[in-house]
């Protein structure tokens, strides 16, 4: 799946370098709410983002992701690893975005967790312009999105 998506990336969207795309593109984002009485209750300002975010809707164990980690490494960094950890803290980590739902088995042990998730879940979901969603789909039997 990781490699079809990173043909896809070149072949029909013209990203030459895929999954290992670093380029960058502008976005308004949102900044804090202003006056209430206003019609836009939000002040708004540009931010860059990279071009290709992904993500894994239902992270689980990180499989899609640790896969996507080594994909990129394998083929695009592994003759030249001297670069590798400046890629990755620069332009691999803050593409990778990964969600996972709230388990009703969790009680209250992992609420603060939960909640600290579920808000930059939210963040993400308003700001990021994400291009590649990935993962498994969901399975009928087992789960609440029939």
């Amino acid at each position: 799946m990781v490699d079809s998506v990173d043909r896809i990336l070149k072949d029909f969207f013209q990203i030459k370098k895929g999954l290992a795309d670093a380029s960058m593109t502008r976005k308004k984002v949102r900044t804090q709410k202003t006056d209430k009485r206003t019609t836009d209750r939000y002040k708004y300002t540009e931010a860059d983002h990279h071009r290709v975010q992904i993500l894994d809707p239902a992270t689980g164990t990180g499989t899609f992701l640790a896969n996507i980690v080594d994909y990129i490494y394998t083929n695009n960094f592994k003759q030249n690893t001297g670069i590798w950890s400046e890629y990755v803290n620069e332009h691999l980590i803050p593409r990778l975005n990964g969600f996972e739902e709230e388990h009703p088995s969790s009680g209250q042990l992992f609420d603060n967790w939960l909640s600290n998730e579920a808000n930059q879940a939210s963040q993400v979901k308003r700001d990021t312009p994400i291009m590649c969603v990935i993962g498994n789909p969901p399975y009928s039997g087992e789960s609440s999105n029939k």
